[in-house]
Formats: C-alpha cells, sequence, structure tokens
C-alpha cells in the first residue's frame, strides 16, 4: 500500500480501550459481495442494516444465530419513492441518537445489464441502469449524510466502483458511464465534505474481477452482444476471479485501516 496514502494510527479504533462500535448501511445485501460486505461486519458490538430489493434468509439467520444486530429494508433503489423511506427510516429509527462511534455506508448495489451495443439497446434499459448505479447510490448517499448532519462522529461513504468506470468496453456503455459518473460524484461530494466540521470521508473504490452472478451474465452474452465476452472467459479458465469473501476482507481491511489522502477514487488491490 502506497504509503503517502495512510495514516497507520488508528486515532479511533482504540480510542475508547475497545473496538469501534458501528453502524454499517450496506445496499445489494441480498447476494454477491454486497452479502459477503454485511457478514464480515457482523459483531456484537456492530449493527448491520442491508438495503436490496430481496431479502436474504441466510444473512438472518447468520446473525440471530450469533446475536447480532442486522435488520433489512427491502427497497428498490430504481424507484424515487425508496429514498423517502429510507430518510425516514433514517431519521426516526436508526439515527435518532448518536449510539455509534463511526457510521459506514457501502454502496455496492448496481446492475451490469444492458450489455449491447447502443445502437441494439433499449432506453428503458439504459435508463435503469443509471437509475440505480447513479441515482441510487446519489440518493442513498443524500438520506445517509443529511440524517447524520449533527452527529459528532466518523462517518465513511464507499462506493464500489468498477475499473470499467475508467477504461471504455464495447457493449457496456451504460455501466462504463454510470460508474464513470459514480467515481466524479464522488469527488464532488468530498469536497464538500471536507468545508464541515465532521463531514463523512469519501471513497470511489473499484475492487477488481468478482466471481458473482454478474460473472454468470457476462459469459453467457455472445460475442456480437459483448465483443470482449474472451477476456472474460479467460479470466474464469484461469481462476483469476477474486471471491466475495476475498474482496469484503479487503473493504474492511481498508476502512479499518482509515486511509487518509486527498485522492477519493482507488482500485482496492493497489491499497491492500
Amino acid at each position: 500500500m502506497p504509503i503517502e496514502y495512510i495514516n497507520l494510527f488508528r486515532e479511533s479504533l482504540f480510542s475508547k480501550g475497545c473496538y469501534l462500535k458501528r453502524f454499517i448501511v450496506v445496499t445489494g445485501a441480498s447476494r454477491g459481495l454486497g452479502e459477503a460486505l454485511a457478514k464480515i461486519f457482523m459483531n456484537a458490538d456492530n449493527f448491520v442494516l442491508g438495503i436490496s430489493r430481496n431479502s436474504n434468509a441466510e444473512l438472518i439467520d447468520f446473525a440471530s444465530t450469533n446475536g447480532f444486530k442486522y435488520e433489512e429494508l427491502c427497497l428498490d433503489l430504481s424507484q424515487h419513492a425508496s429514498f423517502d423511506s429510507i430518510s425516514t427510516e433514517f431519521k426516526n429509527k436508526y439515527f435518532v441518537n448518536n449510539d455509534y462511534d463511526e457510521y459506514i455506508l457501502i454502496n455496492n448495489a448496481g446492475v451490469l445489464e444492458p450489455i449491447a451495443l447502443l445502437s441494439k439497446m433499449d432506453l428503458k434499459d439504459l435508463i435503469f441502469n443509471l437509475e440505480v448505479n447513479v441515482v441510487g447510490a446519489l440518493g442513498l448517499i443524500n438520506c445517509f449524510i443529511s440524517s447524520l448532519e449533527n452527529f459528532e462522529v466518523q462517518k465513511v461513504v464507499v462506493n464500489v466502483s468498477s475499473g470499467a468506470g475508467r477504461n471504455p468496453y464495447e457493449g457496456w456503455s451504460a455501466y462504463c458511464a454510470s460508474k464513470s459518473a459514480l467515481d466524479m460524484f464522488s469527488k464532488c461530494i468530498a469536497l464538500e465534505e471536507k468545508r464541515k466540521p465532521f463531514g463523512a470521508n469519501i471513497y470511489s473504490i473499484s475492487p477488481g474481477v468478482i466471481e458473482t452472478t454478474m460473472q454468470d451474465t457476462i459469459r453467457s452474452k455472445t460475442i456480437d452482444e459483448f465483443p470482449m465476452i474472451n477476456k472474460f472467459l479467460d479470466l474464469k479458465e484461469n481462476n483469476l476471479l477474486k471471491s466475495p469473501q476475498e474482496v469484503a476482507e479487503k473493504f474492511k481491511a481498508f476502512i479499518d485501516l482509515k486511509v487518509k489522502s486527498h485522492e477519493v477514487v482507488f482500485n482496492l488491490y493497489d491499497l491492500i
């Protein structure tokens, strides 16, 4: 990890002689990386809130069995009305009292499709992609930081970005554009938050290539739909895909180490 990017003093991890009590919000918690992130942050001190379109019975059972605090909000981030519900839940239920040392939002929810050349794309699918990947993430950040505005605590927003936001792929114009937008929005919000006495630290982090259902979708396409499909077939063939659990561990390490930098946009495996 580049020495100029990191402050190895964990100023808050042991500030009270114990580990931080954290409230963690994870979107897309029903499967894949989101599920792994929700599970890895569960412990006796933390409260984890999963937000996704579908429930995850395994996470509920895991939390119940171990006595961990975990709850779900089943909402569709492509629907604007969902943000009224989220804001109400944050302000009237979860963020009423300043009960935690650190509040973390991990914006993981996202969609890859439509995978198609723009000339072949259904515009409804394009709009849905941008609503989830861009508007959904920004709407949730808005709810999160506005609800915590007066809390004198540490606040962290981690947006799960993609290398596709920094490199063009034929057939992925919607996904590439949405992740590029997420990177730039993150930089803008980071500037805004630095002006506040207790503003949030904002990061947009590409996790690398993970073996999830998204990869199944990619490998199911034809070369006409996605001309770069052979690259991803080779990644699978050569066992170069990371597991969701491995990547979740890296994200947790990143957050635990309290990276301090003027930079906002990172590749996860360049850091940890």
